[in-house]
């Protein structure tokens, strides 16, 4: 439990938190971050091909400026950018892994 309390509060104050000893090989982190950097340097028109499906599949591509913290208050769009991807064996719902990079 004490875990889960020092994650919280990592979210809640810093917004991320590290996490160490999880047992994946750093091979495979190596590949996935490798991937990612080869995602994020594609062309704009290359990843909306795979643009986010909406909240429900939480899957897909979202270009910067699209979200917002909180539209109630004006707040500035998000200039980050994201691919988000859920579990490969989720029913009614699949990833949609770029071809470019496979």
């Amino acid at each position: 439990p004490i875990a889960i309390d020092e994650l919280i509060t990592a979210f809640e104050t810093v917004g991320f938190a590290t996490l160490v000893d999880h047992g994946v090989d750093s091979a495979l982190i190596d590949k996935a971050f490798a991937a990612s950097k080869a995602f994020f340097s594609m062309s704009i028109d290359q990843k909306l091909k795979y643009a986010f499906q909406g909240h429900e599949s939480n899957r897909g591509y979202i270009a910067p400026g699209s979200e917002t913290h909180d539209l109630e208050k004006n707040c500035q769009p998000d200039a980050k950018e994201t691919f988000d991807i859920g579990k490969e064996d989720e029913p009614g719902f699949q990833n949609h892994w770029p071809n470019e990079l496979r």
